[in-house]
């Protein structure tokens, strides 16, 4: 992957900051923050990644495949866990990510 896309800063509505991660790991919000990168740049489009671009993405190595494999089934779990939910003046959405 270039380098220049590396480097890119992401920006995320305030919104994203009351996502409660306290009890995840550096690597699952860099995982996490990656993909949400990468789905902010797809726009509606379905996105399909293997191991190694979501690793490289993330700035993570794959060097032990049983560590990555742990670190994205503990991120899959915390994920099935959060709900989305917006309220306005007369309507709300609530809905599992």
């Amino acid at each position: 992957m270039k380098e220049n896309v590396l480097k890119k800063i992401t920006r995320f509505n305030n919104e994203v900051n009351t996502i409660p991660m306290r009890d995840w790991s550096t690597e699952e919000m860099n995982f996490f923050f990656s993909v949400l990168t990468r789905m902010r740049d797809e726009g509606t489009s379905s996105i399909v990644m293997d191991k190694y671009e979501l690793a490289e993405l993330a700035r993570y190595t794959i060097e032990h495949n049983k560590r990555y494999h742990d670190t994205i089934e503990s991120l899959t779990k915390k994920l099935q866990d959060m709900t989305y939910f917006k309220k306005t003046s007369n309507s709300f959405v609530m809905m599992p990510l």
